[in-house]
């Protein structure tokens, strides 16, 4: 099994890279620091804090858009940095080990929290005294360090779930930013999970979850088909108007992520050399994706994908 995987992504990889190179290498402009952005391409995920700040900051025609995955625009030079938060290091760290980044001056330190419906404030009162308990406790400390680990962002920590009966909490997540939010065999997990599932069982519930567009979260509780939203979702001015945010649970900073141009010419140079280089290519996917167990955030990715 893990070899066919193999050889569909490593096609995938390879149809992905080389397709669109030609076109995209023109407007490329190296960035390694604040100082490069002046004309750079620059990338943000749709709905986020970045998006707002860095509609603000730069013209829009170098602001460009993406639902989710960042890196393979990245690797194809559509895009020469993304403005994202620290709270993705743990998953990029595993998943694209070569990526690069360097602190986004200018920006912000943004609170994390969940999201609730604006009819509800029972609920936002009940899931943010949770949130502050555990905070005086030291219980979201634990949860972090717990999480936040190479396990956490391969799926290999245990996810505690409710053992309570009452009836489900429905709660929408993107399920693809691990550690924090992501599928592992098929189940919600991660650190978010987890500390929802606490909660679910502290008011004698279960938690039932919608997978969706990251940037789809906030909508889908403004329209009630959900009680709770998550997925590492900032408190901006603009979801504060759709839904209620509970207390926060971790603040993150904006980032700069970008790959390095002697990575990016290799990527370039794949049909040039010959196989030489294609055998370095497939030994570093084979290292990467299969021995590694990468492929499974890639493959759990997919089939939230296709749900």
């Amino acid at each position: 099994m893990k070899r066919l995987l193999f050889h569909l992504l490593h096609a995938a990889l390879v149809l992905a890279i080389i397709q669109p190179l030609s076109s995209c290498q023109r407007n490329y402009h190296s960035v390694t620091c604040m100082e490069d952005l002046e004309h750079a391409r620059i990338g943000v995920i749709t709905g986020t804090a970045e998006d707002f700040l860095i509609s603000e900051m730069f013209h829009p025609e170098q602001v460009f858009r993406f639902d989710n995955n960042f890196i393979i625009p990245l690797q194809q030079r559509k895009v020469d940095v993304i403005v994202d938060e620290t709270k993705i290091l743990p998953g990029i760290g595993v998943v694209c080990p070569e990526m690069k980044h360097f602190p986004f001056t200018g920006g912000n330190t943004f609170d994390i929290a969940f999201a609730v419906r604006l009819d509800n404030e029972t609920l936002c009162r009940q899931l943010s005294a949770f949130i502050d308990s555990l905070k005086a406790t030291g219980v979201t400390d634990s949860l972090v360090r717990r999480w936040e680990t190479r396990e956490g962002a391969l799926g290999e920590v245990e996810c505690y779930r409710s053992k309570a009966t009452g009836e489900p909490l429905k709660i929408a997540v993107p399920g693809d930013i691990p550690p924090y939010n992501y599928i592992v065999n098929n189940e919600n997990s991660g650190m978010e999970i987890e500390l929802l599932e606490m909660f679910a069982e502290s008011i004698g519930r279960t938690a039932s979850y919608s997978v969706m567009n990251f940037n789809s979260v906030p909508t889908d509780v403004a329209m009630k088909r959900s009680d709770i939203g998550a997925g590492m979702l900032t408190i901006t001015e603009e979801h504060a108007r759709k839904v209620l945010f509970t207390s926060p649970y971790k603040v993150t900073e904006s980032v700069a992520f970008y790959l390095p141009e002697e990575y990016l010419d290799s990527l370039a140079r794949i049909g040039t050399f010959g196989g030489d280089f294609f055998g370095r290519v497939s030994d570093s996917f084979h290292n990467n994706l299969v021995v590694e167990n990468r492929y499974m955030l890639i493959v759990k990715g997919l089939a939230v994908t296709l749900r």
